[in-house]
């Protein structure tokens, strides 16, 4: 499960040192900036000519009425989860080399959310978007290793390409990379695609970060880039000398259908891990009104009910290892989202998030029978927000 980065300092009213200090940590740090301009100086003239270029950019602004002086909204927002800050969410710089079958993926990523997404990284993956070696084996064939995006549900890192401006709470709790090795196979007309890949682990890149053994994944889409059902699987286990390993197995579907101005997409992720099940289906209606302007709506929900917690909006009350609580959590969403876009290019984004719903707890001891306490602790859980954003592609 993806875990919260350190807190940033718990102010809204930032002074201009803290303000610079926080620049700084959207940053690599200079050692690894200054490998990568020697790596680049050193390249062949000929082979910068086989090397394409190109780019994304989204600076953010958030206002989340749910928060008092705290600078970092809950723990299960990863995208845009500074409040009251102008902030990039996510610059990436993408480069590809490809010469007869064999090619490379580099792309950097900067900003706020590399910085929570890799908090349990070493430092020199915090930049890193995707680093992966490919092999064209076949002519629709093809074996790739290193770091890569999953592909798991509908929603990526660039925003752009998203029906909405925020995640859905499906999105910010699975993962959004994998590393590890993977075989994919396309048919001739690209219909369907098929994908099977060896794993480090459930978002991973050094085994060590979350104490993880190899998981494998499974993935298919059947249909065009208009019309098209994707389906997901994912296993992967804690590694076996923690005190209790557990295993966890995600299935992720989705449907899209963008034949004309009306789109919807429909999709559901089941996780299951031991003591654990969540469900999070979700709705998104989108209406492209002209060239410049279109709409979205999106409806979700999570349910997650399980001794530990998989979805965690924020830390619930600690116990004694006697004793523990069982939650029953219940979060309905909605959205109103509106897109403004003056060039092809360039994306200006509106949005109107709210969140609510309950959490449940029953507290059991360590034969997992529940005790008897009156009333049940039932806390109630509401979030509203609005965010702002503008992203350009490059």
């Amino acid at each position: 499960m993806r875990n919260p980065s350190k807190r940033l300092n718990n102010c809204s009213q930032m002074n201009l040192q803290a303000f610079i200090r926080q620049v700084k940590s959207w940053l690599p740090n200079k050692s690894i900036l200054g490998f990568i301009a020697l790596f680049i100086y050193l390249l062949p003239s000929s082979l910068v000519g086989q090397i394409k270029f190109s780019g994304y950019a989204e600076v953010y602004y958030n206002h989340d009425f749910s928060l008092g002086n705290s600078a970092i909204r809950d723990d299960w927002f990863y995208n845009h989860h500074l409040h009251n800050t102008i902030a990039p969410n996510a610059f990436i710089l993408e480069s590809r080399y490809h010469n007869r079958g064999v090619y490379a993926q580099l792309d950097l990523m900067f900003g706020s959310y590399s910085g929570r997404i890799m908090a349990n990284e070493p430092l020199w993956a915090t930049p890193i978007y995707q680093a992966y070696v490919g092999w064209k084996v076949h002519k629709n064939t093809f074996v790739e290793a290193g770091i890569f995006e999953s592909g798991i549900g509908l929603e990526s890192v660039k925003g752009a390409e998203n029906p909405t401006l925020t995640r859905s709470i499906y999105a910010e709790n699975t993962p959004y990379f994998l590393s590890g090795i993977r075989a994919r196979w396309n048919d001739p007309t690209d219909v369907i695609m098929v994908e099977l890949a060896l794993v480090n682990g459930w978002e991973t890149i050094t085994r060590q970060a979350a104490e993880s053994a190899p998981g494998i994944m499974g993935r298919w889409r059947l249909g065009s880039n208009k019309v098209q059902v994707h389906y997901n699987f994912l296993y992967t286990s804690d590694a076996p000398g923690l005190v209790s390993p557990r295993n966890r197995m995600l299935n992720g579907f989705y449907f899209k259908h963008a034949l004309n101005k009306w789109q919807w997409f429909l999709g559901y992720d089941a996780i299951h891990t031991d003591g654990d099940n969540v469900h999070m289906p979700y709705l998104i209606l989108r209406r492209e009104i002209n060239e410049k302007w279109a709409v979205a709506l999106r409806g979700e929900y999570a349910r997650d009910f399980s001794d530990s917690g998989f979805l965690r909006p924020y830390e619930g009350p600690q116990v004694s290892n006697i004793f523990e609580f069982r939650r029953d959590l219940r979060i309905y969403g909605s959205s109103l989202n509106v897109d403004f876009s003056p060039r092809d290019n360039l994306l200006i984004r509106a949005e109107f998030r709210v969140l609510d719903g309950d959490i449940e707890r029953n507290l059991v001891n360590a034969s997992n029978v529940p005790v008897q306490i009156s009333p049940v602790i039932r806390d109630n859980y509401s979030n509203y927000s609005l965010t702002l954003a503008a992203a350009i592609s490059f």
